[in-house]
C-alpha cells in the first residue's frame, strides 16, 4: 500500500479529513512524488474516458492529461474558489509534467 493509499484509507474511517482555510471544504494532505504536500479533493475517482484534467495517483504522481481507467485524487487547488490566495506559481515544484 502506498503512502497515499494509506492516508485515504484512514481518512475514510477517521477523523482525518481537514479544512480549507480558503473556502471551507473537505480536504486531505497528501504526498507528491517529491515528497511535497499537496492538498486534495477526498473523495477518490475514477476516470472512465481519456480526458483533460489534473489528477493525483496513489504514487504521487500528479498528471495533466488523464487516460482511462486511472483512479487518484483532483487535487484541491483545481476546484477551490480561491486557490490563487495560496497558490504560489502557475508550476508547483511537486507537479511533473
Amino acid at each position: 500500500m502506498t503512502h497515499n493509499e494509506r492516508i485515504y484509507h484512514q481518512a475514510r474511517f477517521s477523523t482525518n479529513i481537514q479544512t480549507c482555510k480558503g473556502c471551507g471544504a473537505r480536504i486531505l494532505w497528501m504526498k507528491t512524488l517529491r515528497g511535497k504536500n499537496i492538498p486534495v479533493d477526498p473523495q477518490l475517482i475514477h476516470v472512465p474516458r481519456e480526458r483533460e484534467g489534473t489528477l493525483l495517483d496513489k504514487d504521487g504522481i500528479i498528471h495533466r492529461s488523464l487516460a482511462a481507467g486511472q483512479t487518484g485524487w483532483t487535487p484541491h487547488w483545481v476546484t477551490c474558489p480561491k486557490a490563487e490566495q495560496f497558490h504560489q506559481s502557475t508550476n508547483p515544484k511537486g507537479v511533473l509534467q
